[in-house]
C-alpha cells in the first residue's frame, strides 16, 4: 500500500455533514439517509450569514445519499440538485422529507420509498437558519411542520464580485454620538432576522399549507407526540426567548412563557403531550434551571441549579424524557442526571463512569424520549475516557453501567449516532486517525458492527499515520497532554523530522481519534505524516498573562517530550500554525531558535494595530486582545508593555528562523498583519517569504484547489528544505 498522499486527492475527498444533514434511519432500521459534502467547497460569506435561497450558507453543496443496510448498497438521492439537507422519515416509513434548493429556493421535498420518485411537498418556500429548525412529521405521516418564508424576507447579500460603488460616504465620529431612538431600519439586519418565518402545516397529499404562527422568529419548533400542537421557541424583542404554542387545527395561538434566558432555544415535549421541558442559560453567570411549562401555561422549576448548573453546557442535547414520562434526563458537566417529574429529586446516573466524559444521549432522530435499547428504565450514552481518550457506548440507569460497544481509540460522533424506532440498533459514523469516517451499524444486543458505506474508496490503497497521546510538562511542571501523528508504517524507536503545530487554548487530545486533522485550520496533517514527518499537536492552556513566552515554552516542551519518547529527531524540527496558531508560530520563533523552520498562516503579529482596528466606528477587536484567545486582561493604556511584549512584530530582530507567511488577500486584518511582520523581517534582512493568494479568505479549506495545492507545495517544500535538509 502507498503511504504518500497527494494533496489534491486528499482535498477532493468527501466527508459526512453532521450538523445540517444528520443520519436519518428509517423506522424499520433498514435504510439510512446521510449527507455528504466535498472537503473542498466554496462557501460565500454574506453579511447576514443567510443565502437568498432561504438557508444558512453552511448547507451549500450537501448531497443526500441512501444506503440499504441489508443489501449493503448505497446510492445518491440528490445528485446535481444543488444543496439538499435535513432528512426526516415519516412515522410509517414510506416518505422521506428533506430541504432542497433544486428549484432555486429552499423548499420541502419528498422521496417516496415505494416508487423511488421525488417531488415538492408544496409550492411554498421555506427558511432554515439554525440546526434546530428541522422538519417535523405529525403522527399520521400525511402532514409536516416547517418554517415557511415570511412575506418580505430578504437578507442582504454581498456585492457582486468586482462591483464597487463610487457614490455615498461614511462619517465616523468619536465619541460616538448619542442616538435617542433607533428604528428597525436603522439597525439593519439583526442576528436573529434570518430566523423570521411562519410556522406552517403542509398536507403532502394535497400540497395545501396552513400558516399557524406568522412573522415570528422561531429558532426551534417541535410538534407534540399526539400531533395536536406545535410549540416554537422564538426570539423576543428582549433577545431572550418566548415559548409559543399553536393548535394544528388553527384554534389556538398563544405565548406560554416569555423572556426565557437561553442560548439556542431547544426544548422537548412530554410523551403525554401536556408539557414541554427546557434548560435556561444566562450570560450573567446565573445557574441554569430545568423548567417545565404545561400546556395551560403553568411554569414549574424542576431543578433550580443549586446542585447542578444546567447552563454549564450549551443546551445540546435538550432534555429528553423517559418513554413513560416520569423522568427527564439532562446533560450537564459531562454527566447525565435523571430528574423525577413527581418529586424533582435528581440523580447522576453516570456515577459508575466517573473516569469518563459523557458526550451525549443516543435517541431516534427528532425524538423527545431517550433510547432504552429494549430495557425500560435505562438509556444509551456515548462516553470518552478522560485519560486514554478512547470512546465507547454504555447503558446506564439501572445500577452498574453496561458496556454496549467497548471503548477503543477511535471517534464516535455523538451528534450522528441514532437508534431506530425499534431500539435494536444504532447507526452513525466511526473514524480514527488511520481510518477515514464511514457509517457503521451497531446491534445493541450483541455489540456487533457492520460497515455500511465506503465514502472514499480511492483511499483504500493508501496507508495512514497513527495517533498517540503525548504527555509533556507545562508551566511550573503542570502535567499536560498533546497528540502525536506518526508516519505510516512507523517502527518503534525510529526518529523522524518533526513539525510542532501550535494554537493557544486548544484541547488537542480530542484530535487523537480524528482522521480529519485539517480541522486545525488549513493544516492537512496526514499530508505531512505521509512524507515522513512526525506531527506533534500540544494542548496549550493559558496560565500566565505573557502569552508569547508561554507559547514558546509549551512548544519546546512538547518537542522535547516527543524526542524523549523516541519519535522526534532533536536536530530536525519545525513549527507551524494558522490564525491564532499563526500568531503562536511567530511568537515561538521570537523566543527561541530551537526550530529550524516556521510556517505562519494568516497570523496576527501586532496586537496594538489589531486591537485598535476600527470596525463599525469602534475598536472592534480590542476585547479580543484583553479576552478571548489572547486574554491579556489589561488595556493598552493600562499595560502598554504587555501589549508590546506579546506582539511578535516588535521582536523581528530576535528571529533567526526562516519564516513562511501564507495569506489570502481577502482575509483582513490577517493579510495586513502578515505584511507587517514580513516587512519588519525584510527590513532587517531576515530570511522570510510572504505568499499572498488573490481573492482568498481565511479558511484554506474554502480556497480554490489550485491555490490550496500551491499552498501545500510551499509548506512541504519549506520544511523539506530547512528541516529535512
Amino acid at each position: 500500500m502507498s503511504s504518500r498522499i497527494d494533496v489534491e486527492k486528499f482535498r477532493s475527498r468527501k466527508m459526512f455533514e453532521s450538523i445540517w444533514a444528520p443520519v436519518a434511519l428509517s423506522p424499520d432500521g433498514n435504510l439510512v439517509v446521510y449527507g455528504v459534502v466535498p472537503v473542498q467547497r466554496e462557501i460565500p460569506d454574506p453579511p447576514s450569514g443567510m443565502l437568498a435561497m432561504g438557508a444558512t450558507r453552511f448547507v451549500l453543496g450537501i448531497e443526500l445519499w441512501l444506503a440499504d443496510i441489508a443489501q449493503g448498497t448505497a446510492k445518491a438521492l440528490t445528485t446535481g440538485w444543488g444543496s439538499s439537507w435535513g432528512p426526516r422519515w415519516s412515522p410509517d416509513g414510506r416518505w422521506l422529507a428533506f430541504y432542497s434548493d433544486r428549484n432555486g429556493e429552499a423548499q420541502v421535498w419528498l422521496w417516496d420509498r415505494s416508487t423511488g420518485e421525488s417531488c415538492t411537498a408544496c409550492a411554498e418556500s421555506v427558511v432554515m437558519c439554525e440546526t434546530w429548525e428541522q422538519l417535523r412529521w405529525l403522527p399520521d405521516s400525511t402532514r409536516l411542520v416547517a418554517k415557511l418564508r415570511a412575506p418580505g424576507w430578504q437578507p442582504p447579500q454581498q456585492d457582486k464580485e468586482g462591483e464597487t460603488s463610487r457614490s455615498g460616504w461614511d462619517v465616523w465620529e468619536s465619541p460616538a454620538p448619542e442616538v435617542a431612538q433607533r428604528s428597525t431600519e436603522d439597525e439593519g439586519w439583526r442576528w436573529f432576522d434570518g430566523s423570521r418565518g411562519d410556522i406552517g402545516i403542509i398536507d403532502i397529499e394535497t400540497g395545501e399549507v396552513r400558516r399557524l404562527g406568522t412573522n415570528i422568529f422561531p429558532c426551534s419548533f417541535v410538534s407534540s407526540p399526539d400531533g395536536r400542537h406545535v410549540a416554537a421557541m422564538c426570539v423576543a424583542d428582549s433577545e431572550d426567548f418566548d415559548l409559543h404554542v399553536f393548535a394544528v387545527d388553527g384554534s389556538r395561538r398563544e405565548v406560554l412563557a416569555r423572556d426565557i434566558p437561553m442560548s439556542w432555544g431547544t426544548f422537548t415535549w412530554s410523551p403525554a403531550s401536556d408539557a414541554v421541558a427546557y434548560t435556561t442559560y444566562s450570560e450573567e453567570g446565573e445557574p441554569g434551571q430545568l423548567i417545565l411549562v404545561s400546556l395551560e401555561g403553568e411554569r414549574r422549576v424542576l431543578h433550580d441549579g443549586s446542585e447542578v448548573d444546567f447552563a454549564n453546557e450549551e443546551p445540546y442535547p435538550p432534555p429528553l424524557w423517559s418513554p413513560d414520562g416520569e423522568t427527564i434526563y439532562c446533560w450537564a458537566n459531562r454527566a447525565i442526571y435523571a430528574v423525577s417529574l413527581a418529586t424533582g429529586q435528581m440523580e447522576n446516573i453516570t456515577q459508575g463512569l466517573d473516569q469518563y466524559s459523557i458526550w451525549g444521549f443516543i435517541a431516534t432522530l427528532g425524538a423527545n424520549t431517550v433510547n432504552d435499547g429494549g430495557k425500560p428504565g435505562t438509556l444509551l450514552i456515548m462516553a470518552q475516557h478522560r485519560q486514554t481518550k478512547q470512546h465507547g457506548i454504555f447503558r446506564v440507569g439501572n445500577g452498574q453501567p453496561e458496556v454496549i460497544v467497548p471503548e477503543q481509540q477511535r471517534h464516535l460522533l455523538n451528534l450522528m449516532l441514532y437508534g431506530d424506532s425499534s431500539q435494536q440498533r444504532i447507526v452513525g459514523p466511526i473514524e480514527s486517525a488511520s481510518l477515514p469516517a464511514d457509517l457503521f451499524r451497531i446491534e445493541i444486543a450483541t455489540g456487533e458492527e457492520k460497515q455500511i458505506t465506503r465514502l472514499n474508496p480511492a483511499f483504500a490503497c493508501l496507508s495512514w499515520g497513527t495517533g498517540r497521546l503525548l504527555d509533556y510538562a507545562g508551566v511550573d511542571d503542570e502535567a499536560l497532554q498533546g497528540v502525536v501523528l506518526l508516519p505510516p508504517g512507523y517502527q518503534e524507536g525510529e526518529r523522524h523530522p518533526t513539525v510542532v503545530v501550535v494554537y493557544p487554548d486548544l484541547g488537542t487530545t480530542g484530535y487523537l481519534n480524528l482522521f480529519d486533522w485539517d480541522r486545525l485550520g488549513f493544516i492537512e496533517l496526514h499530508v505531512l505524516a505521509s512524507r515522513g514527518y512526525v506531527v506533534v499537536v500540544p494542548g496549550m492552556p493559558r496560565r500566565q498573562p505573557n502569552l508569547a513566552d508561554e507559547l514558546a515554552l509549551l512548544a519546546e516542551n512538547a518537542l522535547e517530550a516527543a524526542v524523549a519518547a523516541g519519535y522526534a529527531d532533536p536536530e530536525r524540527a519545525g513549527v507551524m500554525g494558522h490564525s491564532a496558531g499563526g500568531y503562536s508560530a511567530c511568537c515561538v520563533v521570537t523566543r527561541t531558535d530551537r526550530f529550524r523552520a516556521a510556517v505562519a498562516g494568516a497570523p496576527l503579529t501586532n496586537l496594538v494595530s489589531y486591537g485598535l482596528g476600527v470596525v463599525a466606528n469602534r475598536a472592534g477587536r480590542f476585547d479580543m486582545v484583553t479576552g478571548h484567545v489572547f486574554k491579556l486582561r489589561e488595556g493598552l493604556w493600562d499595560a502598554p508593555e504587555l501589549w508590546v511584549e506579546n506582539s511578535p512584530v516588535f521582536f523581528c530582530d530576535k528571529v533567526n528562523t526562516p519564516l513562511l507567511f501564507l495569506c489570502g488577500t481577502a482575509d483582513e486584518p490577517f493579510m495586513s498583519q502578515a505584511e507587517e511582520m514580513y516587512g519588519g523581517l525584510r527590513q532587517l534582512g531576515k530570511r522570510a517569504t510572504l505568499v499572498r493568494y488573490h481573492g482568498e479568505g481565511h479558511a484554506v479549506g474554502e480556497w480554490s484547489t489550485e491555490n490550496a495545492q500551491d499552498c501545500w507545495d510551499r509548506i512541504i517544500g519549506w520544511f523539506d528544505r530547512y528541516v529535512k535538509g
